[in-house]
């Protein structure tokens, strides 16, 4: 039976901590720069960043780039930047180009920079946040970028547990946070990898089940590196009946790693493999990139997939999810099969009260499936702007009426298309508002009276009276008794 995949939880109370110093913090600040690991982007982006940084602006640094495909770093680099985030590659173990991050920062903060110099203010400096998961190399980034040792580094999580203001120079200030997971990490595949960089303490994790997924990982996408590095050969598995295993993956690794126990001598009293001192070994070589330098290859979220890959995959699962959105919803419709034609109806605005209010009605052809068409609400504005010319184009019929505050409008009245009433207008009963006409605000339009299109009322329309032009005036009155 296949084992079931366990969420990974590792979130220790001075993590909880973090976070509330980090929301309280936030709002000090100009500037978040978030440091990932370039082999694994996504798995090593922390997703709470984006709701604590909301509004703030940007930097994604890809750290341990030099462990990381330069080819699909770049992908990463043009991926980040078309979601809006100043993005570079560095490798902070080694000097840091100073002028690269402040450039990157300089542009970042130009919108800041630029309103400060309007207010009169100069060389004020900037304030930016360093966040990022444990084990990312925020201290080492920082100490290179400083040129001193400003932060306690380590290769282990959890080494930096508190805030500390940093000065860079006259211009840029850094506030170090903690490294801080999520509480609860669903995706396994995200868990792992976390777990083979070290971003989880080991303390918690079984190693040497740990080791055996790195080994079968990097036997499935690196196995010339992996070989290469501990001389494994394929007659290891001469004594090693892989067909008729249950599970001939988990056996061949198991295989590799005893291959490799007897090579570094990680043999305890009887000639037993020490199954911990192995793990423990195969790890530090797979952190450190002495296995192989293109862990970046990977995409982190996914099994295996490219980069390219994983996006048409979610793009794929998007569309095909608003299709049974759209699907359902023509379900509904079809319900209510004896009507030839259903208008869908919406309203925005602050209500009746405080208005105005714009209330819109459409008719589609039964077949249409465009795509997003949902609650204004839940749509963006620009969004909003692109289904509007779509919708318009594909319509059978629509009407779009604007309503203002206080507005009365009487029984059995028509607002036909682009109508407006101000606020505090009144509509008697009976009255037709013909396509763009405009009521002033507190104008009134009396029982049984006819407003021409293009209209503006300026005050008054006499009752059963019909009105025409700007301002409008009256073309035909009502027949006297």
């Amino acid at each position: 039976m296949e084992e079931k995949k366990r969420a990974i939880n590792w979130y220790p109370g001075h993590m909880t901590k973090a976070r509330r110093m980090m929301e309280e913090d936030i709002k000090l600040v100009d500037l978040v720069i978030e440091i990932v690991d370039a082999r694994i982007p996504l798995s090593s982006r922390n997703p709470d960043i984006d709701k604590l940084a909301k509004n703030k602006a940007r930097i994604v640094l890809l750290n341990k780039s030099d462990l990381a495909d330069d080819a699909v770093t770049d992908e990463w680099i043009t991926y980040f930047k078309d979601k809006g985030f100043y993005c570079l590659k560095l490798n902070s173990r080694l000097n840091v180009s100073n002028r690269a991050v402040n450039n990157l920062i300089t542009a970042a903060c130009s919108a800041k920079i630029e309103r400060d110099r309007a207010r009169g203010i100069k060389n004020r400096s900037i304030k930016a946040m360093i966040v990022g998961i444990p084990n990312v190399g925020k201290s080492t980034f920082i100490n290179s970028f400083t040129g001193r040792k400003s932060a306690k580094t380590g290769n282990k999580p959890g080494v930096t547990k508190g805030k500390q203001w940093i000065r860079i120079n006259g211009s840029v200030e850094l506030l170090d946070t903690p490294g801080i997971l999520w509480p609860k990490i669903e995706d396994r595949n995200v868990g792992e990898r976390l777990a083979m960089i070290g971003s989880i303490n080991d303390q918690i994790l079984n190693i040497e089940e740990l080791a055996l997924e790195t080994i079968k990982f990097l036997r499935k996408n690196y196995q010339p590196q992996l070989y290469s590095r501990y001389d494994i050969t394929e007659d290891i598995f001469d004594n090693v009946d892989t067909e008729t295993m249950m599970n001939p993956e988990n056996a061949a690794a198991l295989c590799i790693m005893e291959h490799i126990a007897r090579k570094r001598g990680c043999i305890k009293k009887g000639s037993d493999i020490d199954y911990e001192k192995c793990a423990a070994c195969i790890l530090d070589d797979f952190r450190e990139g002495k296995i192989t330098e293109s862990f970046g290859k990977i995409t982190p979220n996914t099994k295996g997939l490219t980069l390219k890959e994983e996006c048409e995959l979610k793009k794929a699962a998007k569309l095909e999810a608003e299709k049974q959105r759209i699907e359902a919803m023509r379900e509904y419709e079809e319900m209510y099969d004896t009507f030839s034609y259903i208008c869908g109806i919406d309203e925005a605005g602050r209500g009746p009260l405080a208005g105005p209010v714009v209330v819109a009605g459409v008719i589609m052809p039964p077949d249409s499936m465009i795509e997003g068409v949902n609650d204004s609400k839940k749509v963006s504005e620009k969004k909003r702007e692109k289904l509007y010319d779509l919708i318009i184009e594909e319509a059978l019929s629509y009407s779009v009426a604007i309503i203002g505050h206080d507005v009365v409008i009487g029984d059995w009245s028509h607002i036909n298309a682009l109508a407006d009433c101000g606020g505090g207008s009144r509509i008697g009963e009976c009255v037709t508002l013909h396509t763009s006409s405009f009521v002033l605000p507190s104008g009134i339009v009396e029982d049984n009276s006819t407003v021409g299109a293009g209209s503006v009322v300026l005050r008054r329309v006499k009752e059963g009276s019909t009105v025409f032009g700007v301002p409008a005036k009256i073309v035909l009155t009502p027949k006297k008794q």
